[in-house]
Order: C-alpha cells, then sequence, then structure tokens
C-alpha cells in the first residue's frame, strides 16, 4: 500500500468517510472524493495516488467508494476484530 492511503487509513479514514456519506449526490466522478481530502490537507500528488487506489478497489466516482471501497474496509476491519 502506498504512503498516502496508508495515511488516510490510519489517521482520517473516519472523517473522509462521514464527509463522503454526507455528499448529497454523485456526478460519476471522483470530484467529492477529491475535494474531502484536499480539506483534509493532503496535497495534489497524494490526492491522486489514493483516488487511483479507489480506482483499483471499484471506486471510479464518489458513490462506488462508498459502496465498494469503504464498505470492503469496514468488512476487512471486522475480519480483523476492529469494528
Amino acid at each position: 500500500m502506498n504512503k498516502p492511503v496508508d495515511k488516510l487509513l490510519r489517521n482520517d479514514w473516519d472523517e473522509f468517510t462521514d464527509k463522503l456519506g454526507k455528499l448529497q449526490t454523485c456526478n460519476h466522478t471522483l470530484d467529492g472524493s477529491k475535494a474531502i481530502l484536499e480539506q483534509l490537507g493532503y496535497r495534489n500528488t497524494e490526492v491522486g495516488e489514493i483516488c487511483r487506489w479507489f480506482e483499483l478497489n471499484g471506486g471510479y466516482c464518489d458513490c462506488e467508494v462508498i459502496l465498494n471501497v469503504v464498505m470492503r474496509e469496514h468488512l476487512r476491519g471486522l475480519e480483523q476484530g476492529k469494528g
């Protein structure tokens, strides 16, 4: 896993997913995810790396990040006894 993704999962995942879940619509892009990552202080290069990771895990737009990536990480946490 790359460093920005590791940082996101360790430090900012709960805040990121909370804000992402509050988006009113999905415009079939990662614009909402990118904006949230920028609000959390991630640089453009880090945002790009994280978005590539989202896509590799089935998150090609904001709603797919919720449905595929967030749920996958939640289930992974349950399997590891973290949730």
